[in-house]
């Protein structure tokens, strides 16, 4: 179950204390903060841990982002390392040189899960789910559309340690575990007219004039409008290797899918049967396929 962010606030005030207190390590190894970190709790250790103005709990602070890997603090921490006492100072260099080492580590792991396969893909696709961050899954993913089997769900794992960290992705979970999709022209032509016709002729004529539709029908909408959005965000990046006109063609497919929710929003959804158990399918983030 996720830690809120007030359990994290609570657990690192009571550590940050016993360090004012003398107990050497109570930030940096506590377990709580170690396996419960999510990195959008970085403002707290920013607040109440870099900013304290108790040296040693700074250092420790230091150490813990050490620990978790999480540049979010590169700026802060290169800072202090010049303007802190020594024992800050130390710690920032700590921090500094383990990123530096974790970003050598994965061009190592890059290397591997390009060229090998086997044990070596497998144990490097785990070792890079613990140092990777969210600027690595273009790369990442990339791989994954390279490779199949097993090997796929290698990098499937990593890329969901990743999203596990970074709680900014979340929001884009299916689309950044989809399979990527390499050039195809003419497939994408094909793909495009297919949706573009169900949303403008199909789902025009047929539901648009309704206030109400069933559940069965708006669930099969979203679900198909998904699986535009999936294809969408595969299909961004190799644009460039389209016509240029087609960047059009998928601004079109957008805009109907912009209609289309907002359509959906505003009908009533009727139950298939008075015993039926089934929901709606949530219209949440359906507009969010950009991969930039």
């Amino acid at each position: 179950m996720p830690v809120s962010e007030l359990d994290y606030l609570e657990r690192f005030i009571e550590c940050s204390r016993l360090v004012e207190r003398g107990k050497r390590g109570a930030i940096r190894d506590d377990r709580f903060l170690l396996k419960s970190y999510d990195r959008s709790f970085y403002h707290i250790l920013k607040k109440e841990g870099l900013d304290h103005s108790v040296h040693s709990v700074r250092a420790e602070t230091i150490l813990l982002l050490m620990e978790l890997r999480d540049p979010s603090a590169l700026r802060e921490v290169t800072n202090m390392r010049y303007s802190d006492v020594s024992s800050v100072s130390d710690a920032c260099v700590s921090y500094l040189t383990a990123l530096k080492d974790a970003e050598a580590v994965k061009k190592e792991l890059f290397d591997i899960l390009e060229h090998k396969n086997g044990v070596q893909f497998r144990n490097a696709a785990m070792r890079m789910s613990r140092v990777a961050t969210d600027e690595d899954v273009p790369a990442l993913r990339r791989i994954y559309g390279q490779v199949e089997g097993p090997m796929r769900e290698n990098i499937k794992e990593c890329l969901t340690s990743i999203i596990s960290r970074y709680p900014e992705l979340k929001r884009k979970e299916r689309y950044i575990l989809s399979i990527p999709v390499f050039p195809d022209e003419r497939s994408f032509d094909k793909f495009m007219d297919k949706s573009i016709v169900y949303l403008d002729i199909r789902y025009r004529d047929s539901i648009a004039p309704r206030s109400s539709v069933s559940m069965r029908t708006f669930n099969n909408v979203v679900s198909a409008i998904r699986t535009m959005q999936v294809r969408i965000y595969n299909e961004r990046d190799n644009l460039k290797w389209y016509e240029p006109s087609k960047a059009n063609v998928m601004k079109e497919l957008e805009s109907l899918i912009r209609w289309v929710v907002d359509d959906l929003n505003e009908k009533d959804v009727i139950p298939d049967s008075s015993d039926s158990e089934a929901v709606a399918s949530p219209v949440v983030d359906l507009l969010d396929s950009s991969n930039s």
